[in-house]
């Protein structure tokens, strides 16, 4: 006998985590289905922190968020119904944004389920606006490894839900309470749980019982508290492989992590032209230091500036038959028109849909690109980390396009193959293919967001995107392509430059690190006080040798005295020679150089003023008072007569060397110019002659009449050709040729010009980049300025209702008085600040020099108590009255004070002083710390330049020019490796004659 009955299947708990965790391809991947879920809530933020001393991540939305049957019939249901057939929906009780229509990007119903891949506990919070206003904030408590116990099935676990009244947040008890749900409900499974499972979710449920408020509050702005909505997700602990998703091994920075090239560029923010994405995106690492790193703030994707600024650009449009119309921009030219069309088509309409695509490329090289050097290399670092071709659906990014390392058009492969044939290489991309659900449709999405599936739409795709980037490289960019003669043109061009430039440099290279080492072995010999020592031993021996000649006979003192003057000059002149630095003809300076150069001549200057010329006075002395002693024996006429005969034997010897070595040059110069000429002409003819042998060897007869005009045009091509650049090659010899006899003529060497102009580049170079930095640390002081003023205000208004309850609590009254006076003192260091104000209503004051030390004295007196310094102010410096902004003149010396400081830190404690002086012109501040090189006398005021170990080089910079931009200066009077450094403020001042005690103070 037959009997039937009917079964109905049961879904295990384990389908939770083969249908979530399981179909995720990683961290990275599920947030950004998260981030997707976001958007179809119409939240304009989505955050995530990642709180790496708590292992907690938590990812907040403002969208319209779940009320509690939302939650419970959708959020907590398996395979809701898809979304995709919405296309575009509205949230318009939100406001206006909300009115702004969206495409739905959910499409299987467990997109949600991807927070199971972060972490094993999730806190779930969430709380809805709809039209009838804001609801009830939900909370849930899962731990996802109840899901992956075998045999359980759905129904069976319990799963704890709460509902909050009016924006309040679960507390710290009601999270326990939940958790305590979930343990009472594992152990009603009784041996179903294995022990071992049971200790691990106790222990994540542990992590779980916090203050939710009080974390969230710390991480941002999203809030779901009052009358906020959207939906929080706060895991812990999160994986650990999320904190390899975050690194990379690259020191050079030129590799972006997993996370990074995931998750950036979310919205399509890279293409100009585009709206405002609607959704931004926040992704911050809380460092165990206190640092927070953002690392997909929106400068971190490619912006239109960027776009705009590469060397290529395509773009265009694939109609319903797949044919391409777009333009073709090759470097600075005008875009160019071009159509393409898929012959394989076959007149059929693609299956993938319309679609348009939109790419800039960036050349591999330096020298063949438009953009300046510097703009250049953090363009290719950029590219190392994100470049890629980007696929965004409604303006969302589709994953992983766009990862440098998933080239799914095959365009590097086909690059190795051949790179004059496949111009492209995949990271030198920045651009992005937008496609739309409505349209294209037939391109789904893997469950696992790793790209579309491999169905004949997406072939269709893929091949119609191969053969764009192929026929474009074979028209635009191979050589003899149908439209490529611009980019080769200029190509050529910049690469002939490039080889110019490179012979220049290598040529300037080799004389600076020579004119370097001899500045070097100057300023060497002069801290070591070699020449000094020198120039004595020279006088000395020649007072010895004069001394030695009051004895010689009369009949051979002429010829004596004469071999000694003339020995003594000549070391004189060899000292000269010693300590000589030439500067290389046509070498141009940059900042640095430029001032050691300059360093180098006022020093010499002074050693000729001060030591030379006084060794040859006293030498011509000495020799005039010998010769009035022995006038009988000496015929001066004779004398002097020898001395000049002689020394225009060395000076004519020595300008006829440098004519032979003129002329040297001259007749290498014109064999090389020659021999070019010739060789131009050599190349003329032979090439013309194999053209007319391709002519000879053509076989007219059997070419089609169709063909002989093409035939005639092409060997007319390149004769004009050959001709055309041998012609520019002789008109450029021509016109330097020229350019070196208009300027001779003139006295003036080409050289020169070349040095004038590269050094005026050069300085042209560090003012940009030194007033960038200016600007940076303007901006900066603006910044921190404002959060200063608003910060003080509040702390300030606290204190005073701290000191209400402090005079009635006896042990708040301690607290209350260091804090006061700690603030005080913060408070002082803050006023540095003023002045960032200075041109707002201000004015001068009257400000004496006893009040200086009393400002230096509250600022350093502790460090100069715990470093043991002495701080000396003479009586003059208390009493003189300057009369100037104080904003301008105190920051000034608190910086000297503070470099003095530092410097007097490593030296003998009996030198440990810093002294303040009058001084006629200003105002002294000395130490006696270790000297300045002679050389860095004037580079110390350089912005940026600093001996300092990790110094920034821009105290003293700041200072004078604070002081000059009032009509004031600083200046370092005495410099020197074993001179105390002197520092003069030029201020105009006069004399309190008021009797004001002498000071010394000491700690």
């Amino acid at each position: 006998m037959e009997t039937s009955d009917s079964a109905s299947i049961k879904v295990r708990a384990r389908a939770v985590d083969l249908l979530g965790r399981q179909q995720i391809a990683g961290i990275p991947n599920a947030l950004h289905e998260l981030f997707k879920i976001a958007y179809d809530a119409f939240a304009r933020k989505v955050e995530v922190d990642l709180l790496v001393k708590d292992r907690a991540l938590i990812l907040r939305d403002d969208g319209f968020g779940m009320t509690e049957k939302d939650f419970k019939e959708r959020w907590l249901t398996l395979g809701t119904e898809s979304k995709v057939g919405q296309l575009k929906h509205t949230a318009d009780w939100l406001g206006d944004y909300g009115k702004e229509p969206r495409w739905t990007l959910g499409e299987k119903g467990i997109g949600r389920l991807a927070i199971a891949t972060i972490g094993p506990a999730v806190l779930v919070i969430t709380r809805a606006k709809r039209e009838d206003g804001l609801h009830d904030t939900v909370a849930c408590l899962i731990h996802w490894g109840i899901f992956e116990l075998p045999g359980l099935n759905l129904e069976q676990i319990r799963i704890p839900v709460k509902t909050f009244p009016g924006g309040i947040l679960p507390k710290q008890e009601d999270l326990a309470v939940m958790g305590k749900s979930i343990m009472e409900g594992l152990n009603e499974l009784g041996v179903m749980v294995p022990d071992a499972t049971k200790k691990q979710i106790a222990s994540d449920l542990e992590l779980m019982t916090f203050e939710p408020s009080k974390v969230m509050a710390s991480c941002g702005e999203i809030s779901l508290e009052g009358d906020s909505h959207g939906t929080a997700f706060i895991v812990r602990p999160y994986d650990a492989v999320l904190d390899e998703d975050l690194e990379t091994e690259d020191t050079e920075g030129k590799t972006a992590s997993r996370l990074q090239k995931l998750l950036t560029g979310f919205s399509n923010t890279m293409l100009p032209g585009n709206e405002a994405p609607p959704i931004k995106t926040y992704f911050r690492k809380h460092n165990l230091n206190g640092e927070i790193e953002d690392f997909i703030s929106e400068r971190a994707f490619f912006t239109p500036e960027e776009y705009l600024s590469a060397d290529q650009i395509i773009e265009g449009k694939f109609d319903e038959y797949g044919q391409f119309q777009g333009l073709v921009k090759v470097y600075d030219h005008e875009p160019v028109p071009y159509t393409l069309n898929w012959s394989r088509g076959k007149g059929e309409k693609i299956k993938c849909g319309p679609f348009s695509i939109r790419f800039g490329y960036m050349m591999g090289l330096k020298h063949e690109s438009t953009l300046p050097a510097e703009e250049w290399t953090l363009m290719d670092t950029k590219l190392s980390r994100i470049g890629g071709l980007y696929i965004f659906r409604n303006g969302v990014r589709v994953l992983p396009y766009g990862d440098s390392d998933y080239d799914f058009l095959g365009i590097e492969s086909r690059r190795t193959k051949s790179a004059k044939d496949y111009f492209f290489s995949y990271r030198r991309i920045l651009g992005a293919i937008e496609i739309s659900s409505d349209q294209n449709s037939a391109l789904k999405e893997k469950a696992g967001r790793e790209g579309f599936i491999e169905t004949i739409p997406y072939r269709q795709f893929k091949e119609i995107l191969i053969n764009l980037f192929i026929a474009v490289a074979r028209d635009f960019y191979r050589k003899k392509g149908i439209q490529s003669d611009e980019f080769w043109l200029l190509k050529d061009e910049f690469k002939a430059q490039n080889e110019l430039l490179k012979k220049r440099e290598k040529l300037v290279n080799t004389q600076k690190s020579a004119f370097i080492k001899s500045l070097d072995s100057f300023f060497k010999a002069i801290e070591d006080e070699q020449y000094t020592k020198e120039l004595d031993e020279i006088i000395a021996k020649f007072d010895s040798k004069l001394d030695a000649l009051y004895k010689v006979e009369s009949d051979s003192l002429p010829e004596h005295l004469h071999n000694l003057e003339q020995n003594t000059q000549k070391a004189l002149e060899n000292l000269k020679k010693q300590f000589q630095v030439s500067k290389p003809q046509g070498l141009g300076l940059n900042k640095s150089l430029q001032d050691d150069w300059h360093a180098y001549q006022r020093i010499s200057s002074e050693l000729k003023l001060n030591s030379l010329d006084p060794a040859n006075r006293h030498v011509e002395s000495k020799l005039t008072e010998f010769i009035d002693k022995h006038q009988k024996a000496v015929d001066k006429r004779q004398l002097i007569h020898s001395a000049i005969s002689e020394r225009k034997e060395q000076l004519t010897k020595s300008v006829q060397k440098s004519q032979k070595m003129a002329n040297t040059e001259l007749l290498k110069t014109q064999d090389i110019i020659r021999k070019s000429i010739r060789e131009s002409k050599s190349r003329l003819s032979n090439e013309m002659a194999t053209i007319l042998s391709d002519f000879e060897r053509a076989n007219l007869s059997q070419m089609p009449s169709s063909e002989l005009a093409s035939f005639r045009s092409l060997l007319e091509e390149r004769l004009e050709s050959t001709a055309e650049k041998e012609r520019a090659y002789l008109d450029s010899l021509h016109k330097q040729l020229d350019n070196w006899s208009r300027y001779l003529s003139e006295d003036v060497l080409p050289d020169d010009v070349t040095s004038a102009l590269e050094q005026n580049n050069e300085a042209l170079k560090e003012e940009l980049e030194s007033s960038l930095q200016w600007a940076q640390v303007g901006m900066a002081l603006g910044i921190v300025q404002h959060e200063f003023n608003s910060t003080v205000r509040k702390i300030k208004r606290n204190i005073r209702q701290l000191q209400v309850w402090a005079k009635g609590t006896p042990p708040l009254r301690q607290l209350y008085k260091e804090l006061s006076s700690g603030f005080m003192h913060l408070e002082e260091y803050l006023r540095l600040f003023a002045p960032m104000d200075r041109r707002l209503n201000r004015n001068k004051t009257t400000l004496v020099g006893d009040e200086i030390r009393k400002y230096l004295l509250d600022l350093f007196g502790e460090r100069f108590e715990q470093k043991g310094i002495k701080f000396e102010v003479t009586d003059k410096f208390r009493g003189t009255v300057v009369n100037t902004y104080i904003s301008s003149i105190l920051p000034v010396f608190v910086n000297l004070v503070d470099n003095a400081c530092h410097w007097l830190e490593n030296t003998e404690k009996e030198s440990r002083i810093i002294k303040l002086d009058y001084h006629p012109d200003g105002l002294l501040v000395e130490n006696y710390g270790p000297g300045i090189d002679a050389r860095h006398a004037d580079t110390i005021f350089d912005f940026g330049f600093s001996t300092k170990e990790n110094g920034r080089g821009m105290g003293l910079s700041i200072s004078r020019k604070a002081l000059r931009h009032e009509g004031m200066d600083l200046e370092l009077l005495q410099a020197g490796k074993n001179v105390h450094p002197k520092f003069l403020v030029h201020v105009t001042h006069e004399i309190n004659e008021s009797d004001n005690p002498s000071l010394e103070l000491e700690f």
